[in-house]
Parts: C-alpha cells; sequence; structure tokens
C-alpha cells in the first residue's frame, strides 16, 4: 500500500505541476469553493476510479457462471434468431459486454 500511495503522491504533484487532458489532472487540481481538495479527498477519489467497476464485474462473472446450477432454464442454452447457443457460449457473450 505504501507504494501504492507513494505513486499517487508523485502523479499528484506531477498533475499539479503539468496538467494533462486525464482524470489523475482533474482530482489533483480539484476545488471546492476555490479551495483545492484536500490530501485524503485526493487520495480516496484515485481510489474509486481505480477500483471502480470490481464489483460489478466480479458479481457478474459469478452470477454468470452459476446460472446453470440455479436456473433449469439456463441449463439447455438459448434460442436466438433460429440458433442454439450454449450456456458457456452465453457466458462469455455476457462477460465481455
Amino acid at each position: 500500500m505504501t507504494e501504492f500511495f507513494n505513486y499517487l503522491n508523485a502523479m499528484t504533484k506531477d498533475r499539479r505541476k503539468n496538467p494533462r487532458d486525464d482524470v489523475a489532472s482533474v482530482i489533483a487540481n480539484a476545488t471546492i469553493d476555490g479551495k483545492p481538495i484536500g490530501h485524503l479527498e485526493a487520495m480516496s477519489y484515485y481510489i474509486i476510479v481505480a477500483t471502480a467497476g470490481h464489483d460489478t464485474t466480479s458479481s457478474t462473472a459469478a452470477v454468470e457462471a452459476a446460472s446453470p446450477a440455479l436456473f433449469d432454464e439456463a441449463q439447455g442454452g438459448v434460442r436466438v434468431e433460429g440458433r442454439n447457443f450454449s450456456h458457456r457460449h452465453c457466458c462469455a457473450s455476457s462477460l465481455i459486454r
């Protein structure tokens, strides 16, 4: 964790001196009522951005993998436009989307 925060601190200093067209620059230079956001707030936003989507991705993967065991209709696959698709194919398609 120390290395991660050291990296974020260095990136914040760099983006304050040399803003770019990226989320890190937006966070590093963010203000509230004309005052820069605090260090804790900036680090919190970086962590939110870095971990965004993890819950959705892991939940989707778990449900897709478990659905044949939980739902009878998923065991036989899916029929779309006259073609049969296995559950495995449907899982892969859903996960990629």
